[in-house]
């Protein structure tokens, strides 16, 4: 009889497994591979519920693609009104969880915006918006329009349905209904408004929180917008800076030797013409200790360093400011008392005066032919009794200067007409008797200094034309039109004549692009609105002519319009 020898059973190997696990019914999602690229974004097939769906009562919304999307895209969804959500991600599927109960009787948008892209890398061309209703009819309003700034980077418009113009507005504290981040061009669509009245600003809303922070840059919408049987006007905004309302803060005093102290505020401080006045050093043993002088600090512009007329002792001093010692740059006065501590130093004050720097330095070329000369001492100078000689040459001879000190350290010497073209300069300067607040007298007697001007710069250009506002431009008043460069500065602006003539000449030679607001305020200014108090911005609108501007040419008859 055949015997029979059984091999022993043996796992399966685990590559086995895995290939087994390939076969339909333990099949995963991945992209499909091989074959020419692909370059056509994925695009939505199909959303469950189907939109316009209205009495909805689900949590959840499901998307389903034609190709395989990046797990990225989570991020650039948006709904409106705002609500919490979550993302699960499969493949070729998305499902928008809300974490939110949604509201009765409201219509909901759901946008997948354009900042994402599919496995190849294709970024959709367009938005796509789900929209759906917990009632039992949709809401088909709309709010369009345009937002301009430099970049558009985490700006989002803010829109607020707002029936009750008298009630107080605070978007610095209260998150806005609908909240809408901007695609890469600036425009903007919100959908399933009812009808009624919305106040609508754009944010760079760089934390996402939803709220106006101090520091971020703004527009206001010049009126509230009106939606009425679904359709509105256009929006345009043009961002703005933050507004600065807050004066310097002092922090901190340090003692750098016995009789020189530093200041540090929480931004760049301006001295006022009465800060002696308002600044009191009181030492441990409670006398006042003058301030000889203050100035900024060239190496930190947001300290000031205080030379005082005496010693202070080693013990604990008390330093405070009074209103009006200091403001920033956009006006903001320090309008209440500020006290902080220091620790005096024993370390004697031994810092000699010298000169630190002269600008333009010694035989630069092409120095702008009105371009002053900046003296920089090491230490602030006893300016009631310092004595510099200034001499101002050029071939021809003698050149009329004016002289004036910008601060204790910081001496400025500017010619009284513009320098010749492409020309030599000699200056000597004379430092006779010229010593620092604490009596130390200056190494140098004398320096002597050269320069060539500038060649002859490019001639500029003029332009000239009419302007022809549209219709909704003729209901404002005063037009201002401005004349940009790249960079966005203003290079020129103007109010058209009645019959909307303008000429602007000496226009540096150049590209540039127009814009139109209407100056309500008659500052000359494009004012972008405020949120405290509250105020509408100015009509701004872009304009599509492009001007070119050439060296010494009349650009004539030039129509301007909308």
């Amino acid at each position: 009889m055949r015997s029979h020898n059984h091999r022993p059973i043996r796992p399966l190997p685990l590559l086995l497994w895995f290939l087994l696990c390939l076969l339909p019914g333990c099949a995963m999602k991945v992209a499909p591979t091989g074959g020419p690229r692909d370059t056509t974004p994925a695009e939505v097939l199909s959303v469950d519920p189907a939109s316009g769906a209205t009495s909805f009562s689900g949590d959840q919304i499901r998307f389903s693609f034609d190709d395989y999307v990046d797990r990225a895209i989570r991020n650039a969804i948006t709904i409106l009104p705002t609500v919490r959500f979550s993302v699960s991600y499969a493949g070729d599927e998305i499902t928008v969880e809300f974490q939110d109960t949604l509201t009765a009787n409201t219509t909901y948008s759901v946008t997948i915006g354009t900042d994402w892209s599919d496995v190849r890398g294709n970024r959709p061309l367009a938005a796509y918006s789900t929209i759906f209703s917990t009632g039992p009819s949709i809401d088909t309003g709309i709010i369009a329009g345009l937002v301009s700034a430099k970049t558009l980077t985490n700006v989002a418009i803010f829109c607020y349905p707002w029936a009750d113009t008298a009630a107080p507005f605070s978007p610095w504290e209260t998150p806005p209904r609908y909240r809408l981040p901007c695609g890469i061009s600036g425009t903007f669509t919100i959908r399933g408004l009812a009808d009624g009245r919305y106040r609508v600003l754009a944010v760079r809303d760089e934390n996402r929180n939803g709220l106006v922070d101090a520091a971020e840059e703004f527009a206001v919408a010049p009126a509230d917008v009106v939606v009425q049987a679904a359709s509105s006007q256009p929006v345009r905004l043009k961002l703005g800076p933050a507004i600065d309302r807050d004066p310097p803060v002092l922090t901190r005093a340090r003692a750098l030797t016995s009789q020189l102290l530093t200041l540090q505020f929480t931004e760049p401080a301006l001295l006022t013409p009465t800060w002696q006045r308002a600044l009191e050093v009181r030492s441990a043993r409670d006398s006042v200790i003058p301030a000889l002088a203050a100035w900024p600090d060239p190496l930190q512009n947001d300290r000031l360093l205080v030379r005082l007329a005496a010693p202070v002792d080693t013990g604990s001093c008390r330093v405070m400011i009074s209103a009006g010692m200091v403001r920033d740059s956009a006006g903001n006065y320090v309008d209440t008392a500020q006290r902080t501590l220091l620790r005096g130093v024993s370390t004697a004050d031994t810092t000699s005066l010298r000169v630190l720097s002269i600008e333009p330095r010694d035989s630069s070329r092409n120095v702008l032919r009105g371009q002053p000369i900046v003296i920089t001492f090491s230490d602030a100078v006893d300016t009631m009794n310092a004595q510099i000689t200034v001499e101002h040459r050029a071939p021809q001879g003698a050149v009329q200067v004016r002289t004036r000190w910008a601060s204790p350290i910081s001496f400025v010497i500017e010619p009284q007409e513009a320098r010749e073209l492409k020309t030599w300069y000699a200056t000597t300067l004379g430092f006779a008797d010229v010593r620092s607040t604490i009596g130390r007298s200056i190494r140098d007697s004398s320096r002597v200094l050269t320069m060539l001007t500038e060649e002859r710069p490019i001639d500029p250009g003029s332009i000239s034309g009419r302007f022809v506002p549209s219709d909704e431009m003729r209901a404002c008043s005063p037009l201002v039109v401005r004349v940009l460069a790249s960079n966005g500065t203003i290079a020129a602006s103007f109010r058209p004549d009645a019959d909307g003539s303008f000429r602007l000449d000496r226009i540096a030679a150049g590209e540039y692009s127009l814009d139109v607001f209407c100056d309500r305020n008659a500052n000359g200014a494009y004012d972008h609105g405020d949120v405290r108090p509250f105020t509408f911005g100015e009509s701004w609108w872009p304009l599509p002519t492009k001007i070119s501007v050439r060296p010494r040419w009349a650009l004539e008859n030039l129509s301007i319009t909308p």
